[in-house]
């Protein structure tokens, strides 16, 4: 009987003390829910600081874009393919990319001018359009071209995986229209760091556009800008 009684009050004070524990606890988590507010309030004053800041980013660059839409910038080089106030789809297109050396991309742009070329970026340095734009005004510049053409949609129609490449177009292809777009049929390409007018030889003497590439080839080495 004797123990009977001694574990019922050694059961009684062990919920005692575990009821003190609880509270205690309770108690705690009570007094510290202001510091708790406070720090998730700080971090959603943080997050929301963050969300604003990229918001002005973004809105930065699309207005940035849209003041130059215009400009040598993603331009639609309406002065190059303009005939009898049509706008034409180009028949040379130039690839090319940031990473190409300096000089081969001033060399492009320079020859790109004479024969009425499209030259053909596929992004945009560090997803900005102020620091692309301020890159190629320096290139233009220097190389007294015209305007690039941002256009992925071009890349994957002609299958250009390695840059620079040089595609020239037949007459009346479909790959400005649709997807069916086909080398050997549609258009002939040259790949690597070689010049345009190297480009148009090769394909003046065994290309499908060889007419295409014997008049762009003469234009070029005339210099004549008509």
């Amino acid at each position: 009987m004797k123990k009977h009684l001694l574990f019922i009050l050694l059961l009684t004070q062990s919920l005692a003390n575990a009821s003190d524990s609880y509270q205690s606890i309770a108690e705690e988590s009570k007094n510290n829910i202001p510091q708790q507010t406070a720090i998730y309030k700080q971090d959603a004053e943080k997050a929301l600081l963050a969300a604003e800041s990229l918001t002005k980013n973004y809105k930065r660059e699309a207005i940035f874009a849209g003041n130059q839409e215009k400009s040598i910038l993603i331009t639609d080089q309406q002065d190059n393919y303009k005939i009898n106030d049509k706008k034409k789809n180009p028949s040379i297109l130039i690839f090319i990319s940031f990473s190409m050396p300096e000089k081969s991309i001033e060399a492009y742009l320079h020859d790109a001018k004479k024969i009425h070329a499209s030259v053909v970026i596929r992004g945009l340095i560090d997803n900005s359009f102020q620091k692309t734009f301020q890159r190629m005004a320096e290139l233009l510049k220097s190389s007294g071209g015209n305007g690039v053409e941002l256009n992925p949609i071009w890349f994957k129609r002609f299958d250009i995986k390695t840059v620079p490449a040089v595609v020239v177009v037949v007459d009346g292809s479909p790959c400005f229209k649709n997807n069916t777009c086909q080398k050997d049929r549609d258009f002939d390409v040259i790949t690597g760091d070689i010049t345009l007018a190297s480009a148009l030889r090769i394909l003046r003497d065994r290309g499908i556009t060889k007419d295409i590439a014997r008049s762009a080839l003469e234009k070029l080495q005339e210099g004549s800008y008509a």
